[in-house]
């Protein structure tokens, strides 16, 4: 017989401030987790509220590693491991 252990990251989605009360519930403390910033940058608001979702999360979650999936905004924080998102292989160098 065979067992074998997979671990995997949870996926961390906030909305609104108000939000920020249930989002983190059930994740673990100290591990992994994935977030995204597609489309935080595309108003100071929504990089705003994403800023302040991702400091709440460190807060609380205290993560080991960071899996972002694409742009990391400078202010952001952590052990952070860059996924580039999908639009970004089309995009040429200049």
């Amino acid at each position: 017989m065979t067992i074998t252990s997979f671990q995997f990251a949870g996926r961390i989605s906030w909305s609104m401030l108000d939000s920020f009360e249930g989002c983190f519930d059930g994740e673990p403390v100290g591990g992994a987790v994935a977030v995204s910033s597609v489309g935080a940058a595309n108003s100071k608001a929504k990089k705003e509220l994403f800023l302040a979702g991702y400091n709440a999360m460190i807060e609380r979650l205290q993560p080991e590693t960071i899996l972002l999936y694409g742009k990391v905004p400078e202010e952001c924080e952590g052990n952070i491991v860059q996924i580039k998102a999908f639009y970004e292989r089309f995009r040429k160098e200049v």
